[in-house]
């Protein structure tokens, strides 16, 4: 009884002392990415702006290096989303860079606990080129500011369906629904679970590994998940004319609906369907142009 009461009570005072640890590194580093966050977005020069982008990026890994980063309040950093999943497995962290003449670079960091409950961070890379058709790793990510995290399973397994925003260019926006899945002790974005044959006046030949919905810059629209509907709504954009089809700059809401119910593990696509857009969808902002419809009180939530 003593030795095992000893252990014990060593495992509890290992687990307080790294507890604390945590707590101190969050409190060090936090005034600084709060300071950094803001300037990222500010700073009137570009070369400035990616000087303190790199001073954010360096700390926030520092801080992901810990487990306990999965449950810290982030909401003072007001550049970062936040996105956590029911389980309390995944954590995203994701924020824009501005660039010169309207361009955006999108930043993610993955933090997630395996099959054996490890804990891993990892940083994700925006080099995706358009992959409607195969998985992507961290290092091709499709980058993007999510706005909120959808659960579901597949084959018995926890997937985890992502609602974010996407500055294509000055000219085109984009609202998209990626896939994470984290089994076989990997870490892989995008999955064939989309039951779509046309969306976005795209054909496609078979089934995506993730949907996207472009439309002009110059204007938002919504892709959120609604607990009426018990699915994801989303504006049915086209062009004003036959003439502009594909030429997303020209895509516009044209005050329809469409959803995406679960159904058998997989999306499926309804036209026209009966919702009542009772909010509303704040304008582009100057720094971060999110267009971001509400969604769940999720983001930036923690201790």
């Amino acid at each position: 009884m003593g030795l095992r009461f000893t252990i014990l009570l060593s495992l509890i005072s290992t687990l307080s002392f790294s507890q604390t640890n945590a707590d101190s590194l969050y409190q060090v580093i936090k005034p600084k990415l709060i300071k950094n966050g803001q300037l990222l977005l500010a700073l009137p020069v570009e070369h400035q702006r990616d000087s303190a982008a790199a001073l954010f990026l360096e700390d926030l890994l520092t801080l992901v290096k810990v487990e306990e980063a999965m449950e810290f309040n982030y909401a003072p950093i007001r550049n970062l989303s936040v996105q956590r999943s029911d389980d309390e497995k995944v954590c995203i962290l994701t924020y824009l860079i501005p660039r010169a003449g309207g361009r955006y670079t999108h930043v993610g960091i993955l933090m997630y606990e395996d099959e054996e409950d490890e804990y891993h961070s990892v940083q994700l890379t925006d080099n995706s080129m358009n992959a409607e058709y195969r998985p992507l790793k961290p290092s091709s990510w499709h980058g993007g500011l999510y706005y909120d995290l959808i659960q579901k399973k597949v084959e018995g397994r926890a997937v985890y369906f992502l609602l974010g925003y996407r500055a294509v260019n000055p000219n085109v926006h984009e609202k998209f629904v990626d896939v994470l899945d984290l089994s076989n002790d990997r870490v892989q974005f995008g999955l064939p679970v989309f039951y779509i044959e046309e969306f976005n006046d795209r054909v496609f030949r078979q089934a995506p590994y993730r949907l996207r919905m472009q439309y002009s810059g110059r204007i938002t629209a919504v892709l959120r998940w609604s607990d009426d509907y018990d699915g994801i709504v989303m504006d049915h954009v086209s062009p004003p004319d036959a003439s502009q089809k594909g030429l997303y700059l020209n895509y516009g809401p044209d005050f329809s609906y469409d959803g995406l119910k679960w159904k058998d593990e997989m999306w499926h696509l309804e036209s026209e369907i009966n919702f009542q857009n009772d909010t509303q969808t704040p304008p582009a902002g100057q720094n971060v142009p999110t267009g971001l419809s509400p969604a769940r009180p999720r983001t930036n939530g923690g201790r």
